[in-house]
C-alpha cells in the first residue's frame, strides 16, 4: 500500500514539474515570438534657398568712363538769327527777288563727370547763313552772317543707366558774330560804318531744357531740346573714354 501512494505521490509531483515546465517554456515561446517592431521614420529637411529680390538693372558707372567727347548738328537759334537780324533770314524779297542759305549749327562738346549726378564741360558752336537779295536797280546785295559761340556748362543728370542717360543743363560763355555786307561782290561798311574790324564779342548763355544720351557704355548718341545761344534742336554722336 504504501509503495502504490509513493508511486502516487511521485507521479504528482512529476506532473507539476512537468505542468510548471510547460507553462516556462510558454513564456519563454511568448517572449521570442512576440517582438516589438520599431518603425525609423527618416524625415528628409529640404531647405530651401533665401529669397533675394530681383536686383534692379545697374546704373551706369560713371567712373569707369569720366571723360567724353561729341559732335553735333542742328538748327540754329533764334537768338543768334536775331543777331543777324531775322531780316535777313526771313526776307521777302519783294523787289528783284533772292534766297537765303543756312548753314546750320555744328558742334564739339566735351564733359568730364566730376560726380555721379554732375557734368562739368564746354562747347564750340558755330552757326551761320547767307542772304542774297536781287535788287530792281540791277545790283546784288550778300550778306554773310557768321558766329562762333564758346560757352562753359554744367549738365545735372537725374537719369543714369548703362543706355540711357538723361539730364539738363546751363551754359555761360561768349559769342563772336561777323556780320559782312556786299554789294556787287564788294565789301560795304555795316552799321557801324566798319569794313574791317567786324567781329563783335556778346556775352552769350545757354539752357539745356531736356538732353538724352542714349546707346551703349562706350559710343552713344544724343539729342537736346536747348533755348539760349546754342542750336534749338541738336543731334550727334559722341565717345566715352
Amino acid at each position: 500500500m504504501k509503495k502504490i501512494l509513493l508511486t502516487l505521490s511521485l507521479f504528482a509531483f512529476s506532473t507539476a514539474l512537468m505542468a510548471q515546465d510547460d507553462i516556462n517554456l510558454l513564456d519563454l515561446v511568448v517572449d521570442t515570438t512576440t517582438t516589438t517592431t520599431t518603425t525609423t521614420t527618416t524625415t528628409t529637411t529640404t531647405t530651401a534657398e533665401p529669397y533675394e529680390p530681383i536686383a534692379p538693372a545697374d546704373t551706369y558707372d560713371w567712373r569707369a568712363h569720366r571723360h567724353s567727347l561729341s559732335v553735333s548738328a542742328g538748327t540754329p537759334s533764334f537768338v543768334s538769327m536775331a543777331l543777324g537780324g531775322f531780316s535777313g533770314v526771313f526776307n521777302s524779297f519783294e523787289e528783284g527777288g533772292g534766297h537765303t542759305v543756312i548753314y546750320g549749327s555744328y558742334g564739339l562738346h566735351y564733359g568730364f563727370n566730376a560726380l555721379k549726378w554732375l557734368r562739368v564741360g564746354g562747347t564750340l558752336l558755330y552757326n551761320g547763313y547767307k542772304t542774297t537779295e536781287y535788287q530792281s536797280n540791277g545790283h546784288e546785295h550778300t550778306t554773310h552772317f557768321d558766329e562762333i559761340i564758346i560757352l562753359g556748362r554744367v549738365d545735372f543728370t537725374y537719369l543714369n543707366r548703362p543706355k540711357v542717360r538723361l539730364y539738363s543743363g546751363l551754359g555761360a560763355g561768349i559769342d563772336l558774330s561777323m556780320d559782312r555786307h556786299f554789294c556787287n561782290g564788294e565789301i560795304q561798311p555795316n552799321e557801324d560804318g566798319e569794313t574791317t574790324n567786324l567781329i563783335h564779342p556778346f556775352p552769350s548763355w545757354n539752357v539745356t531744357v531736356f538732353g538724352a544720351e542714349f546707346g551703349g557704355e562706350r559710343v552713344f548718341g544724343l539729342a537736346e531740346l536747348n533755348w539760349g545761344f546754342a542750336d534749338v534742336l541738336r543731334v550727334g554722336l559722341g565717345v566715352r573714354f
